[in-house]
């Protein structure tokens, strides 16, 4: 049996999942044309699963920490609306992802610690691809796809881009100013789901009031949720902090399907407050605009490898560092919205006989919190929450942001979801 460590950034997933009741989990669904074909469904998942060796593992407790084994269990595939599992258990046949199936679709959830949006989108297009031949659809092969295994000669850079790109560690930055926290009473602990809210508007019209404002749609987005959130609670004179996360690849010229995406910190603060309306989100895509770049990203990733090292050098196994950093009080500054993996969803129109729409859900990590994930798919821009708070009130002030804006936003109230769970005692111990 062959130990694999499991790179810095997915390894930070495992350190700060945060306790039984919160979660890193992220899920797809898939809604059909028309009836699921299971079996192909099944087969072709098996292809992407060979084409994306990476994915194949089991995570297990080794020395304290987690490294991952090879994993040849056939994939978990489980029938739609059950009880939330526990990854890289029985339970998953020790996957940290798994399948669940509908009469006209599928949806494929996984924990955060496996990969970003762009490298699971990758091995879940292949997946699309392979299933779409299988039907006799003239699909062609798009970006992202492989239609082979795909080990790269540098092991290093295929399985943990941190470590290969690390750069000198930068001095420590000045705190930031601290930042307005939403003042939402979460969940009590028992509940196991976050809430969710959509907002569907035309793909077209809100393309055109992005370029309208002079500002591009991740920060057209952001500025709206910040106005929103300074039209529902009382922020004062407290930024509005916002996370983006990016991807890293293009900046390091790198292919790797892991974890390899970080930070864009923006700020909604009092000078951009008092810039007119229509310069505001020209200069919040400047904030977006001056951070893509390696010199930004760069003490992120030695800032990274340094907190992992650190994590696993401290003398604790990674159960104490969970049952720590679950009840450390939140910092007053930590980043209170964010706007994580904004992007398409669209397999392209080939796909159209068979694909009727692609749903993204998040499940975020501490009671609370609010996120959006952000997406197209065929003509239409899906804005979707995640909270562990019931409260409509931030989605539809955003929904009164984009009229006032001349959109036409249709709010509609997601099925709860209850997120899987990685549970550190839970693993295999080596």
């Amino acid at each position: 049996m062959k130990l694999h460590p499991i790179g810095v950034s997915n390894r930070l997933f495992y350190y700060m999942w945060g306790g039984e009741q919160a979660a890193f989990d992220i899920s797809f669904r898939f809604a059909l044309q028309e009836k699921l074909d299971e079996a192909l469904l099944k087969s072709s998942a098996a292809q992407a699963l060979t084409n994306f060796p990476e994915f194949s593992i089991r995570p297990v407790l080794h020395q304290g920490t987690v490294w991952a084994i090879e994993n040849h269990a056939p994939l978990p595939f489980a029938p739609e609306g059950g009880a939330p599992l526990l990854y890289g258990t029985e339970e998953t046949d020790g996957y940290p992802f798994v399948f669940r199936t509908e009469e006209r679709g599928f949806s494929f959830s996984y924990f955060h610690g496996l990969a970003d949006f762009h490298g699971i989108w990758g091995f879940l297009r292949t997946l699309l691809y392979c299933y779409a031949r299988g039907r006799g659809l003239p699909v062609e092969a798009g970006e992202g796809m492989r239609l082979a295994p795909d080990y790269p000669a540098d092991e290093l850079e295929r399985l943990d881009p941190y470590r290969k790109f690390r750069e000198e560690i930068s001095p420590e930055p000045s705190a930031a100013p601290a930042a307005f926290e939403i003042p939402e009473k979460g969940y009590p602990p028992e509940t196991d789901h976050c809430t969710g809210y959509e907002l569907r508007c035309p793909l077209g019209d809100f393309l055109s009031a992005a370029k309208t404002h002079q500002t591009s749609v991740s920060a057209f987005i952001a500025l709206t949720a910040a106005r929103a959130l300074s039209s529902v609670y009382e922020v004062g004179d407290k930024d509005i902090a916002i996370m983006l996360s990016a991807g890293m690849h293009p900046y390091y010229q790198t292919s790797t399907a892991v974890n390899f995406s970080d930070a864009l910190a923006l700020r909604y603060d009092k000078a951009l407050k008092e810039l007119p309306p229509d310069q505001q989100g020209a200069a919040l895509k400047a904030q977006l605009k001056a951070q893509l770049n390696r010199e930004h990203f760069a003490p992120l990733i030695a800032g990274k490898v340094a907190m992992v090292d650190g994590f696993a050098s401290s003398g604790l196994d990674i159960c104490q560092w969970n049952q720590r950093l679950a009840t450390a009080p939140k910092e007053p500054a930590t980043i209170t919205f964010s706007l994580t993996y904004p992007g398409s969803l669209d397999p392209g129109p080939a796909f159209k006989p068979l694909l009727q729409e692609v749903t993204r859900l998040i499940c975020i990590r501490r009671f609370g919190e609010f996120g959006l994930a952000a997406s197209t798919c065929g003509d239409a821009m899906y804005i979707r929450s995640c909270q562990r708070f019931d409260s409509p009130a931030i989605i539809k002030a955003m929904q009164k942001e984009l009229e006032q804006a001349g959109l036409k936003a249709a709010f509609s109230q997601l099925p709860a979801y209850r997120g899987n769970q990685m549970v550190m005692e839970k693993l295999l111990r080596i």
